[in-house]
């Protein structure tokens, strides 16, 4: 019996779960950096930061650089400017997922450098699924994607202030057909530039 345990642990020991080439899952995977949608990144927020320093764009820089690099990106003077800046979008999840894909980090980085750059602009982040399951549980899957993309601004610098989070579950398809293709389609979470009063 003590051989079969000490064998189950050895196995165990054996089998590394750390993922390697910079992805990860937890920041107990990456030395000397945090966890931001499964890359290994320098910083997500000020607090991973040295006193005098801020995250900006994942890299913790002189706060005086970050103000700086604020002022020249504070260009924006009108909405019609902001609206050229900020492209409202989609994105896409796997059935059943919520976590923002890798492959959707530079354009959500680029949206939240546009609204840094106008501190009065807000957005609606939408999550739909496909028309699959329950109702309830289409509800809670559709906040938990639009909320994995809120997060994901929130970690690039964007208040939650200015993010509304709303789930319309699988009552919005954007294509009603009944297969794969439209399946996929309907999976998303949509993000759009409120108007200003």
């Amino acid at each position: 019996m003590k051989l079969l345990g000490l064998l189950a642990i050895c196995v165990l020991s054996a089998c590394s779960s750390t993922p390697k080439n910079g992805s990860c899952k937890i920041d107990s995977d990456c030395k000397d950096a945090v966890c931001v949608f499964g890359k290994c990144q320098e910083c997500a927020v000020n607090a991973d930061c040295l006193a005098g320093k801020s995250c900006s764009e994942n890299r913790c820089v002189d706060s005086s650089l970050g103000d700086a690099a604020n002022k020249s990106q504070s260009l924006i003077q009108t909405p019609d400017e902001l609206s050229q800046c900020f492209q409202s979008g989609t994105i896409y999840f796997g059935f059943d997922q919520y976590d923002v894909k890798l492959e959707d980090s530079d354009r959500l980085t680029d949206m939240a450098a546009c609204l840094r750059a106008d501190l009065d602009s807000r957005i609606t982040i939408a999550g739909n699924t496909d028309d699959r399951g329950t109702v309830e549980y289409n509800l809670a899957l559709g906040e938990k994607r639009a909320k994995s993309v809120s997060q994901y601004l929130q970690n690039s610098g964007i208040s939650d202030s200015r993010i509304h989070v709303v789930s319309y579950g699988k009552e919005k398809p954007v294509d009603p057909a009944n297969n794969e293709e439209a399946w996929a389609r309907n999976r998303r979470a949509d993000i759009t530039l409120d108007t200003r009063d």
